[in-house]
């Protein structure tokens, strides 16, 4: 895989934790830049997100398992049980990240634990989303992650109940974007609910909503985005 891959998918951690959308060493991210491509690129555990660069990224044979760099790498069990299947089953998106964004993850813990919508970014993201109900604990096995992947059908985001979330997007700029809207969503929606005022239901405007593209806004927003975001995490470094 390409160094250009590996910068954009290192920078992907880098400014998930500058948005705090992360948790710290916990959660992972995995990029296949072609979907014929036989070899995955993997979060490096145990580095805090804001220390990853493209040395560190850990570079897995799909197929195999085995670890291509670097030596004496010892795949975490977590990243590969759930990114193993989801890269598998869902070859229309090459990034997933998963990750415990504090706002989503609330929501996540609630008995309801749904995203409602009620503000205009939330439109194209509730019926993108899977609620995986089934609280398993941390993903320590493939029959777990296979069975999110399953559940995931034709939807780009997984809410897992009491957990965290999984984005998945055709590069790493399409799954940060859906991440961050995503988490923008429930931060507004928590904050609006502390009002104790009635919330507006726009669910009628659900139907005409653009829905399941690998991005509803168009390939220059998400890329035009995460380049912001890239150049603002390097002036702050």
């Amino acid at each position: 895989m390409s160094s250009k891959s590996r910068e954009e998918f290192a920078a992907a951690h880098r400014i998930c934790a500058s948005l705090n959308l992360h948790d710290a060493i916990d959660g992972h991210m995995s990029y296949r830049a072609a979907c014929d491509c036989d070899e995955m690129l993997l979060s490096p555990y145990p580095l805090h997100w804001s220390e990853v660069t493209n040395t560190a990224i850990v570079r897995v044979n799909l197929s195999t398992k085995s670890v291509i760099y670097p030596k004496n790498y010892n795949v975490d069990v977590p990243a590969w049980s759930l990114h193993h299947p989801l890269q598998s089953l869902h070859p229309r998106h090459s990034c997933f990240i998963h990750a415990h964004p504090p706002f989503a993850t609330a929501i996540t813990c609630r008995r309801d634990g749904r995203v409602l919508p009620i503000h205009q970014n939330c439109l194209s993201i509730c019926s993108d989303i899977t609620y995986y109900d089934n609280y398993d604990g941390e993903i320590e096995d493939e029959a777990t992650g296979i069975d999110i992947a399953k559940q995931m059908e034709s939807n780009s985001i997984v809410m897992l109940k009491s957990h965290g979330v999984v984005t998945g997007g055709a590069n790493p700029a399409h799954a940060l974007k859906r991440l961050y809207y995503l988490e923008r969503a429930c931060q507004y929606q928590i904050l609006a609910e502390r009002t104790n005022i009635e919330l507006c239901d726009l669910s009628h405007l659900l139907s005409s909503a653009e829905t399941h593209a690998p991005d509803p806004e168009g390939e220059s927003h998400a890329t035009r985005l995460f380049a912001a975001w890239w150049r603002t995490v390097e002036k702050l470094s």
